[in-house]
C-alpha cells in the first residue's frame, strides 16, 4: 500500500530531506504575515513547517498519510495531528472537528501525490482563507525520467498554473535544485529515501539495474510555489 511506502523510508526521508527544508522554508518566507490564527498543513511530514519557527498559530493542525511522521510531529498545546488521506473526505471531517475554518492553508513538498489536484483545491478552499503551497514539478529527475525513456507523472508549471487561475494569487514562482553524487546507484537511493516520487512511476528490474549501473549521478529538483487568497478571481496564465 502507499501509506507503507511512507513508513517504510520514514528514517531514510529524515537523513536526506535537506531539500525539502529548504523548499519550506522558502515558502513560508513568501507569506505577507507571520501570525495567523489557525494553520492547516496538509502533508506535514515530522513537522518541518511548524519547527521553522517562521510563522506563529493559535491553532496549528497538521496532517500526514505516514502514522511514523505524524508520530515525529511535535505536539504542544493548541497542535493537533491527524494522519488521514488529504484526498479522502472523511480526513477533511476530521479536520474541521477542530476549526470549521482556517485561516492559512499550507502544503509543502506533498501535493504532487494528489490524485487530483484540482478536487483538492476545490475542497479546501471551502475551509481555509488563504493558502501557500510548494509543489514538484515534472522537472524534477528530468535526467533521470529521459534517460529511461519515461514521462513524469508530476504536473507541469503550467498545469499548475492552470489549477490555480481561479484563486487570487499573489506571488508565484518556479525554481530548480540540482545534487551531485558519487554515482548514479546513490542518486536512485536518495529518490527512494525522500519519497519525492511515492510509488508512481515504478521502474522494471531491467531499467533498475541500468540506473544503478550507468544512470545520472546529478538530480534535478523543480519546485512550483504560489501563495494566494481562496477567493475567485480571473487569473491570466498567459
Amino acid at each position: 500500500m502507499f501509506v507503507s511506502e511512507f513508513d517504510r523510508f520514514a528514517q531514510g526521508y529524515l537523513k536526506n530531506r535537506e531539500i525539502q527544508t529548504e523548499v519550506a522554508e522558502k515558502l513560508l518566507k513568501m507569506l505577507p504575515a507571520r501570525h495567523y490564527r489557525s494553520v492547516l498543513d496538509m502533508g506535514c511530514g515530522d513537522g518541518a513547517v511548524f519547527k521553522s519557527g517562521i510563522i506563529e498559530s493559535d491553532m496549528f493542525t497538521a496532517c500526514d498519510l505516514s502514522p511514523r511522521m505524524c508520530a515525529l510531529h511535535p505536539i504542544t498545546n493548541g497542535v493537533y495531528v491527524i494522519n488521514g488521506d488529504f484526498d479522502d473526505p472523511a480526513t477533511i471531517t476530521e479536520i474541521t472537528a477542530h476549526s470549521s475554518k482556517y485561516d492559512l492553508l499550507v502544503s509543502s513538498s506533498a501535493l504532487q501525490w494528489s490524485k487530483s489536484l484540482e478536487l483538492f483545491f476545490e475542497r479546501y478552499s471551502k475551509i481555509s482563507s488563504t493558502f501557500a503551497v510548494s509543489i514538484f514539478t515534472d522537472k524534477t529527475f528530468d535526467s533521470v525520467n529521459k534517460f529511461l525513456e519515461i514521462k513524469s507523472f508530476l504536473p507541469s508549471t503550467l498545469q499548475l498554473k492552470n489549477i490555480l487561475s481561479k484563486y487570487k494569487i499573489s506571488e508565484f514562482k518556479s525554481e530548480i535544485f540540482t545534487k551531485s553524487f558519487e554515482s548514479g546507484a546513490d542518486a536512485v537511493r536518495f529518490i527512494k529515501q525522500t519519497g519525492v516520487s511515492g510509488k508512481r512511476n515504478e521502474i522494471g528490474y531491467k531499467e533498475g539495474k541500468r540506473l544503478y549501473e550507468s544512470g545520472p549521478n546529478v538530480l534535478e529538483f523543480e519546485v512550483f510555489y504560489a501563495v494566494g487568497s481562496f477567493s475567485k478571481n480571473d487569473f491570466s496564465t498567459s
